[in-house]
C-alpha cells in the first residue's frame, strides 16, 4: 500500500520527516479539518515532529484553501506531479 496517494495520504509525519518532508506532490490530509491535498509549494502541510498528525496550511495560518486551489489545479493539469 502507497503512502502519499489520494486513497491513502499521509496522516503523521514519516520517521525521516525532519531531514525529508513528504514527496513533492504526496496527498497528506490535514489532522483538524481532514482536508485531503497535494502538498506542494503553494499549499503544505506541517508537522512538529515525526510521528505529529499534520495540519494543513488553512488550520495553521488561517490562510484559505480556495486561494491556492486554483494554483494547486493548473500544476496539476500541467502535469507537475506525474
Amino acid at each position: 500500500m502507497e503512502l502519499g496517494t489520494r486513497e491513502n495520504p499521509y496522516l503523521v509525519a514519516p520517521n525521516d520527516f525532519d531531514k525529508n518532508g513528504v514527496p513533492y506532490g504526496a496527498f497528506c490530509k490535514c489532522g483538524s479539518c481532514n482536508l485531503v491535498e497535494r502538498s506542494t509549494i503553494a499549499f503544505d502541510f506541517y508537522a512538529d515532529k515525526a510521528g505529529d498528525k499534520f495540519r494543513c496550511e488553512t488550520c495553521l495560518l488561517g490562510i484559505s484553501h480556495e486561494s491556492v486551489k486554483p494554483l494547486i489545479d493548473q500544476l496539476e493539469q500541467d502535469g507537475a506531479f506525474d
